[in-house]
């Protein structure tokens, strides 16, 4: 009930009463004083009736806006936790896409690295032997291998995988695009757009565009001496390890 039209009825009661007492001048002195007491008691009555029943109806009116919010306050925390699972859902299908490695396994390929790194005899097998090992421990569809050959400013390819060499540059220097980029910052690069120009991996079900490139830069004495290109059909995170993976490329004898 408003509250403009519960005032309108205390007002007509009030109205209904003055008349009531005006009828009485009428009646004159045959009118008892019990009467007329009994008569004012019945308008209180009739007010409290208003008033408790307006009481009433205001209080349910309260409670069902308390509970309307507490209502819609229950629905947006229900919300909140279903878009928290949905991301913690699309997280973990994320990271079931990746293959991530532990502490142990960096050591190991990093030990491996080292190995080939130091019984290499000259850098084009060691470009080729590089890519082979990463290979054996990530599902990469192809990668190259650039060496910087001094005095020379640019990095010539030293080996490639899972493509032929003419299907590449044979020399890339820091303005390359990327891999300029990985190279003058001395960083691991990922890239998931995959520019429809790029080159494509050759497999028994066709021609099949890679996902996800990576760009690795090998880096001894502050110095960029190589970078190893990746292409993957799937996130293998070897970009967050490649700081301690690549220590173990980094004492090379061959250059």
């Amino acid at each position: 009930m408003k509250q403009k039209p519960v005032l309108i009825l205390y007002l007509l009661a009030i109205t209904a009463f003055i008349f009531a007492l005006l009828k009485y001048i009428f009646v004159g002195s045959s009118i008892s004083a019990n009467f007329l007491v009994l008569e004012i008691f019945s308008f209180i009555g009739f007010i409290s009736v208003v008033y408790f029943t307006d009481r009433l109806i205001r209080q349910n009116k309260k409670e069902k806006e308390d509970a309307e919010i507490a209502y819609k306050e229950k629905i947006d925390n229900l919300q909140q936790k279903i878009d928290h699972y949905k991301k913690s859902v699309d997280n973990l299908k994320k990271e079931s896409n990746t293959d991530a490695k532990s502490i142990d396994e960096i050591d190991i390929i990093k030990k491996d690295l080292k190995e080939i790194t130091t019984n290499a005899s000259n850098i084009r097998t060691l470009g080729s032997e590089i890519l082979e090992k990463i290979a054996h421990y990530y599902e990469i569809g192809l990668g190259v291998c650039y060496f910087k050959i001094k005095p020379s400013t640019k990095f010539s390819v030293q080996g490639v995988y899972g493509l032929n060499e003419d299907e590449i540059l044979d020399e890339i220097d820091e303005k390359s695009g990327i891999s300029g980029e990985s190279i003058v910052n001395k960083k691991a690069i990922l890239v998931n757009d995959v520019d429809e120009d790029y080159f494509k991996i050759e497999s028994c079900s066709g021609s099949s565009k890679p996902k996800h490139l990576y760009f690795l830069p090998i880096v001894v004495n502050k110095e960029t001496i190589g970078l190893i290109e990746l292409a993957t059909f799937k996130l293998i995170n070897i970009d967050n390890y490649w700081d301690n993976i690549s220590d173990g490329i980094k004492d090379l004898k061959v250059i």
